[in-house]
């Protein structure tokens, strides 16, 4: 890396942050791209492919009728393949989740395998396989590390990928599985939860009515996995959500950051969308943060609310220097919002930009945006790959500026 990318790299957060700030930077509201290239992205009639832009910005995973790793950097002009693994089937929906290796050198990645979308074959098990792949090395490779078969897909409800460890909920049973150690643990849940965040030593699921918290358990080595009648292991503690209590039927969406950051340091944020009754076409976001002290006990706290629409689906959010990115499509546009991780996060929000202006077919995990390099990725209407720089690197400024004068 030369001296001037160091920089652009090491500048980039802050640049993103001033550009989505300044409104003479945007045209309609539409934040204008520095570049945007095409990647061709084959793939079969009824696969439904996944994009993730691993934090960083450099390299973009897609999972279609393959997991192929590209470098799309500036440095090329036309997205480089650097590797790629066939898959035993093609991607049938929106499983797919990447995580850094414990070491940080490497990419986890998550994929769900089945032969029919779990939707129109309910009882068609899945496989759960977890890749890894170390970018940097001189040939990188995508290399199959795990898996586990016999997944009633349909009747899972969250995934979640972090240290070495895979934790999902199928039915009413939450399921640990470290897929390094070949380890194992179970348990029944008593409430309906819908999501799950993620800390360095501990598991948050969420439900309409409150948050319940368990400490990871001892894992089993016993063969086969997931075997015997699971136990009911109540969660250390709970805390309903602050009145006036959500109804059973408001819930519309759950969002929040990106299962990358889950058991890091980062803060546990998470919000709730809610239908207006009273005003048809309108919803209210709830922004909630979990404090963990480290000795057991927790705490619930109500950030701020927002006024929204009731048409968006919210992508998984992004963290950089301090600032949540949340972005969403709705089939016209994908959309941006910045806002602070610390104290009342909605206090200093930047306006709502537009990053992509298109009539798309969106789907979840149809696009990826990484704050920390300006870049934005996306399926357009043809099912190819639009990567969109938004900064313009700091040399090529100094260019211009030495031009005009």
């Amino acid at each position: 890396m030369s001296l001037a990318d160091l920089e652009d790299a090491v500048t980039a957060p802050t640049r993103w942050l001033s550009l989505a700030s300044k409104s003479q930077h945007r045209a309609d509201n539409v934040l204008v791209p520095s570049q945007t290239r095409t990647l061709q992205l084959v793939h079969g009639h009824d696969t439904v492919p996944s994009l993730y832009l691993v934090p960083g910005g450099r390299f973009l995973i897609t999972f279609a009728d393959s997991i192929k790793l590209f470098d799309v950097s500036r440095d090329y002009i036309s997205p480089r393949l650097i590797a790629e693994i066939m898959t035993p089937f093609p991607n049938r929906g929106d499983t797919f989740l990447d995580h850094a290796s414990v070491d940080g050198e490497g990419i986890r990645i998550f994929a769900s395998e089945s032969p029919n979308p779990p939707s129109r074959f309910p009882n068609d098990p899945a496989t759960y396989t977890i890749y890894e792949v170390f970018p940097n090395h001189e040939n990188p490779q995508i290399v199959k590390v795990a898996s586990l078969k016999g997944i009633l897909e349909s009747y899972v409800r969250f995934w979640s990928l972090s240290f070495d460890r895979l934790v999902f909920l199928e039915g009413s049973i939450l399921k640990i599985w470290d897929y390094k150690a070949d380890t194992w643990g179970h348990w029944k849940v008593t409430q309906f939860y819908e999501q799950i965040v993620v800390a360095e030593d501990a598991l948050i699921l969420l439900c309409r009515s409150r948050i319940s918290i368990w400490k990871p358990p001892a894992l089993s080595n016993q063969k086969p996995r997931f075997s015997g009648e699971p136990p009911l292991f109540s969660p250390y503690t709970e805390i309903p959500y602050p009145l006036p209590p959500f109804q059973d039927d408001d819930f519309h969406d759950c969002a929040g950051p990106c299962d990358w950051y889950s058991g890091t340091a980062q803060p546990l944020l998470y919000d709730l969308i809610i239908p207006q009754d009273d005003d048809i076409g309108s919803a209210k976001l709830t922004r909630f943060e979990v404090i963990l002290d480290g000795s057991g006990n927790a705490e619930l706290r109500s950030l701020a609310t927002l006024g929204i629409t009731d048409d968006m689906i919210y992508e998984p959010y992004r963290i950089s220097q301090g600032t949540l990115t949340a972005w969403w499509h709705d089939g016209a546009h994908i959309r941006g919002r910045v806002s602070s991780t610390r104290g009342t996060p909605m206090a200093h929000t930047v306006e709502d930009i537009i990053l992509f202006n298109a009539v798309m077919d969106i789907s979840f995990n149809s696009s990826s945006f990484c704050p920390s390099s300006g870049r934005l990725v996306c399926l357009d209407h043809e099912g190819n790959v639009q990567v969109i720089d938004f900064l313009t690197p700091r040399s090529r400024q100094n260019e211009t500026s030495s031009t005009s004068l």
